[in-house]
């Protein structure tokens, strides 16, 4: 699956811009804009965004002054007098398909999405000449040889149907005949005053409970849920067999934005995912096992009773004290330093991705999913994370860099996100003016990182250099290695 972007119109006309995974784009007239424009009077510094996620892609205007036109519509763009934060507050992101025509000045692009009918089961690529038959659910394909496979197993057991209403068994005429994906019996679909008390209820309730129900993984019973985020789940499970029988552990469900995997995107998440699975470390949360079953990875680690340092921060009300902050960030930094020297960047860190073990009075650092974001994107096999929900929580701890160059991210890009997480233990705030500029991206893009003297928190001043240092928008400036941040946050605290 391709995405190319074809300018048709302006000073790179002929140009194109081609993407076969996960990546940014970012056009202006700024000379760090992926496709930089400078003598344009029409276009601003950061003008728009498309993230590209084949076949998915879309549009962001970041607060441009006469923003920007998508087959003829106006999206975002300043009125007389306003600031460009009060644009990006109402910029919205916008859907872009096979065709659609994006209009930025005198610049004009065509996209153009390239769709190879690929089999949800086995991966392979279908014959143009086959495809009207592979036709499956939602736009989906299964070949041949799937399709025969799947009727097989469909003949060897056929599941019963049940009312989603009132539990009912129904025949197959009736499981058929309900329409739109609910099943109900003959009573349940009359009218409301027939069907009884309660009957919308126990139909919402059946429904949610089937949404919420969590998935079975062999081997292993699950307890609970632990925590969710955009990518999975995190639930406490127990071995029923082998060696660490009865052990709880944390165990991690991925959720294609697909539905069921390809071979092809497993064979290379799974790849790109062994060297960060065979980290051992103190400080780093270990891997035990991983798989897939039934369309959905999995990942077996050790659990961290003490939650996440995003809780521990919540529960010290914002913010944690100095005493109980160097500890834990010269833990994670050991961790990290290791990490490093195997040649793992981690990608997405952040206090929701540093765990905590008790250790009597005091805590145990342990960071978790090295590369996990990376290549779960990298594979395909994750949603829009810039222009959809990804949520400030994830992008106020990103480098400047990494949305220049979203595919290659460097240690030193590990370095700006764990010196923003010390900065915001530290302080209760994020690292990035974000109510001088609403839109998160356009205050990465732009620098607008907050010195941690103006939080107003009294921490020593060697410390306060040091973490200034750490999340400077140059990675130049920065520390180069997680061992020389250390080195300089022990001479700091003169711990």
């Amino acid at each position: 699956m391709i995405i190319t972007l074809q300018i048709k119109t302006g000073v790179r006309r002929g140009q194109e811009f081609c993407f076969d995974r996960h990546d940014l784009f970012i056009f202006g007239r700024s000379p760090d804009c992926h496709c930089c424009i400078s003598g344009d009077e029409y276009l601003s510094r950061h003008h728009f965004l498309i993230e590209m996620n084949p076949p998915e892609c879309a549009i962001r205007d970041l607060g441009s002054r006469n923003g920007t036109w998508v087959n003829g519509k106006k999206y975002g763009g300043r009125q007389a007098d306003e600031p460009p934060e009060e644009a990006a507050r109402r910029a919205c992101e916008v859907g872009l398909t096979h065709g659609d025509i994006i209009q930025a000045g005198d610049t004009t692009f065509e996209v153009v999405v390239e769709d190879p009918a690929v089999c949800i089961d086995c991966g392979q690529e279908i014959p143009q000449d086959e495809k009207e038959a592979a036709v499956f659910v939602g736009g989906t394909y299964l070949c041949g040889d799937c399709r025969e496979k799947a009727a097989q197993r469909h003949a060897v057991a056929q599941p019963k149907t049940r009312c989603s209403a009132c539990g009912k068994e129904l025949s197959p005429e009736q499981a058929g005949g309900a329409g739109r994906g609910d099943s109900l019996c003959g009573k349940c679909r009359r009218s409301p005053r027939e069907r009884g008390a309660g009957w919308l209820e126990a139909l919402v309730a059946a429904f949610a409970s089937e949404r919420e129900k969590p998935p079975e993984i062999p081997d292993y019973e699950i307890i609970r849920t632990l925590g969710q985020g955009g990518m999975g789940i995190v639930y406490l499970a127990r071995r029923r067999q082998g060696e660490q029988d009865g052990k709880e552990v944390a165990l991690k469900v991925m959720r294609s934005r697909k539905g069921r995997v390809t071979e092809k995107a497993a064979r290379y998440f799974q790849r790109e995912m062994e060297m960060s699975e065979q980290l051992q470390h103190p400080h780093i949360v270990a891997f035990q096992e991983s798989g897939i079953h039934d369309g959905l990875f999995f990942f077996v680690m050790e659990y961290c009773p003490g939650g996440s340092l995003r809780h521990l921060i919540q529960r010290r009300g914002g913010r944690l004290n100095l005493e109980e902050a160097a500890p834990l960030m010269r833990q994670a930094l050991d961790g990290l330093a290791y990490a490093h020297n195997q040649n793992v960047v981690h990608r997405d860190l952040k206090p929701e991705n540093i765990l905590l073990i008790p250790n009597g009075e005091h805590w145990i650092a342990k960071i978790s999913d090295f590369g996990l974001a990376k290549n779960f994107q990298q594979a395909g096999l994750s949603g829009m994370t810039m222009t959809g929900a990804g949520g400030i929580g994830t992008e106020s701890f990103m480098p400047r860099e990494q949305l220049l160059d979203f595919k290659h991210v460097l240690p030193v890009s590990d370095i700006f996100a764990i010196g923003a997480t010390l900065y915001n233990m530290l302080t209760g705030e994020y690292v990035y003016d974000l109510e001088g500029a609403d839109d998160p991206v356009r205050a990465i893009l732009e620098g607008k990182v907050v010195p941690i003297r103006e939080r107003g928190v009294r921490l020593p001043e060697t410390l306060m250099d040091v973490i200034d240092r750490a999340i400077s928008p140059d990675p130049s400036r920065r520390f180069q290695t997680a061992a020389a941040l250390q080195e300089a946050l022990v001479t700091a605290l003169q711990i």
